[in-house]
């Protein structure tokens, strides 16, 4: 296991935060989730930009269960994005995930 120090707490937050917190709220919940809800209701909106979401990251994933993970938290972030019309809940929830996953230790 690594020990814990400030370099690799900012060296993660600034990937956790940057990279995949930062684009993919832009993309699906900034842009896409809007484009969708002028079409179709909210709540249907935030299932199809979860779908997206997860099929987008298939080549990640390992299992079934982990496509399931990937629509779960799609439909979380999406959830916050609809309910407080802007990013900045989804946007630390997504980095929070990414910012405990680094700091797992590895079985």
């Amino acid at each position: 296991m690594t020990v814990p120090s400030l370099s690799r707490f900012l060296l993660v937050a600034f990937f956790a935060f940057g990279q995949p917190a930062w684009v993919e709220e832009n993309l699906y919940r900034g842009y896409l989730q809007p484009n969708l809800s002028r079409r179709m209701k909210l709540w249907s909106a935030i299932v199809v930009q979860a779908a997206i979401f997860s099929l987008a990251h298939l080549g990640y994933l390992s299992n079934i269960l982990d496509f399931g993970q990937a629509f779960v938290a799609g439909l979380i972030l999406g959830c916050l994005r609809g309910r407080n019309s802007n990013l900045v809940a989804a946007f630390v929830a997504h980095g929070l995930f990414w910012m405990t996953a680094a700091f797992m230790p590895v079985i």
